[in-house]
């Protein structure tokens, strides 16, 4: 399986866990099909970071780039959960 078959299959997984989170009323099926996506990341994250470790520049401008997404993703993930970016809500709508 090529590493874009793999993302791809992420993507689809997570948004199916996305998506059962505020549109179906965390509907169990949907919630556990998105869980196959950590683990098909995590190992994209690992074989990535095998090929660039001895580059530190490559290195750095990877991790950055994860920064980056973070960032993003938490205030898309604040805005959906919440429907505000406010630090008090911000700290009650962390996965627990």
């Amino acid at each position: 399986m090529t590493v874009f078959v793999l993302q791809i299959i992420a993507m689809v997984t997570m948004l199916c866990d996305h998506l059962g989170s505020p549109f179906f009323n965390n509907m169990t099926v949907l919630r556990c099909i998105g869980r196959f996506a950590f683990p098909i990341y995590a190992l994209l994250v690992a074989e990535a970071y095998r090929h660039i470790k001895n580059d530190p520049k490559r290195l750095s401008t990877h991790l950055g780039g994860y920064a980056v997404l973070a960032v993003i993703s938490e205030i898309g993930y604040d805005l959906l959960e919440c429907g505000t970016l406010s630090v008090s809500e911000f700290m009650k709508s962390q996965n627990c």
